[in-house]
């Protein structure tokens, strides 16, 4: 009985690893297009929410949660600082909170909405792409399981097509997502064999390098396309290039930001161990 519970406990700590990843993933452009519908409907009233979330983070949602963690951990409660120089700095934090809760309520909303402002289609794009840095992190925690690496390894080398077939995409962006996506899962996959003691977080510099060098090769062959033949673009324009900056600074951060217990691996073979 205890294998089978402690198989299931590795699946779920799986799971909700490779959801903290894709959450991550999309969380930026979320928040940007969420602000430039804030900005677009400017006014007093919606600095007087931002300003309540605000308010309503720092006083009560954080030092819940502050509490509930000391308890839940034994540990002891750790005040943000007693200084005024300490309770300005919070309170400015907490006021970037809000701002950040009342652009993502914005972009939710005008998503929900359907209001064809252009908004929605960029925000399903952000949330399908999501689906990548899922399966993706879910095949580099099972790299290690004799039984689970192939299977989940070959879900996440087509879950770019899949992710394109499912939300309509078009060439370009099927093949813009694939490309590095493979990249990013092949040299996770390779160090979680090499060394599967890594925390999730020794994985975000192979997002980095792999984005930064995807981004800037993409760059440049556009600009000498377009040097040579006088033609647009094919592979990126600055509207989807920034999309996908954005998309590959989410995941880099949800792997650097990630819970330590989200260390998950398979030392022996058949099973999962946290690290």
């Amino acid at each position: 009985m205890k294998p089978l519970l402690d198989a299931v406990g590795a699946a779920a700590a799986a799971t909700v690893a490779a959801l903290w990843m894709s959450t991550c993933a999309a969380a930026p452009e979320l928040i940007w297009q969420g602000l430039k519908l804030f900005l677009d409907h400017l006014s007093w009233t919606a600095v007087g929410v931002a300003i309540l979330m605000a308010l309503v983070f720092v006083c009560f949602v954080e030092p819940v949660l502050r509490r509930l963690r000391s308890l839940l951990l034994h540990a002891p409660d750790e005040e943000p600082g007693h200084r005024p120089a300490s309770i300005l700095l919070w309170s400015a934090l907490g006021l970037v909170f809000g701002f950040v809760s009342v652009c993502l309520h914005e972009a939710v909303a005008e998503f929900i909405a359907g209001h064809g402002s252009g908004a929605q289609e960029v925000i399903q794009l952000a949330v399908s792409f999501a689906a990548i840095p899922f399966m993706v992190t879910v095949a580099w925690q099972a790299a290690g399981n004799r039984i689970l690496a192939i299977p989940l390894a070959i879900l996440a080398t087509i879950s770019p097509l899949a992710a394109g077939w499912l939300f309509g995409w078009d060439a370009q962006a099927i093949f813009t997502t694939t490309v590095p996506g493979l990249a990013i899962l092949f040299l996770g996959y390779r160090q979680s064999r090499l060394h599967p003691d890594s925390r999730l977080g020794s994985y975000a510099l192979i997002v980095v390098l792999v984005a930064a060098m995807w981004l800037a090769v993409a760059l440049l062959s556009d600009g000498i396309l377009f040097a040579v033949t006088g033609k647009p673009a094919w592979l990126y324009d600055w509207a989807d290039f920034f999309i996908d900056l954005r998309f590959y600074i989410g995941w880099a951060l949800g792997l650097i930001l990630a819970p330590a217990s989200f260390g998950w691996s398979g030392r022996t073979a058949g099973s999962y161990q946290q690290v």
